[in-house]
């Protein structure tokens, strides 16, 4: 799917408004990961997407919720390095603490956006990628 985006003055900015949809095969489970190739209706450019079975989904999102766990963790122990009463623990505690809640919001919107669908910027936390790539439900 196209779609538009704006970026700030002097950077490459994209204006899409056309939707192309295209249907892919997941693969069954236990099958390696299949490669689509696609082209853009709009640019004309041909891009590759890797498609993961629905069990290789999981386990991608699997990864992003133990590292949310392990952020906070990280959390968890930069606390206890602010509140020791040293100096450089607590400078180097509340450095753990911010890097921890950072990289667990990281692995939150990550698991959140996991469709087992990667390549040109999709399946990334954050990105807004000029070829976006969005799950639709089954047809009937």
């Amino acid at each position: 799917m196209n779609f538009w985006a704006r970026t700030t003055p002097g950077e490459a900015s994209f204006d899409y408004r056309g939707a192309a949809a295209w249907e892919v095969r997941r693969p069954a489970d236990g099958e390696p990961v299949m490669r689509h190739l696609v082209r853009c209706g709009v640019c004309a450019r041909e891009l590759t997407f890797t498609v993961h079975s629905i069990a290789a989904t999981e386990r991608r999102r699997m990864r992003w919720r133990r590292g949310v766990w392990a952020s906070g963790v990280l959390v968890a122990l930069g606390l206890v390095g602010l509140v020791s009463g040293h100096l450089g623990l607590a400078v180097a505690g509340g450095a753990a603490a911010v890097a921890g809640v950072l990289a667990s919001v990281f692995a939150w919107a990550g698991g959140l956006t996991e469709a087992g669908v990667t390549g040109h910027g999709s399946g990334l936390p954050g990105v807004l990628p000029q070829h976006a790539v969005v799950l639709s439900p089954p047809s009937p």
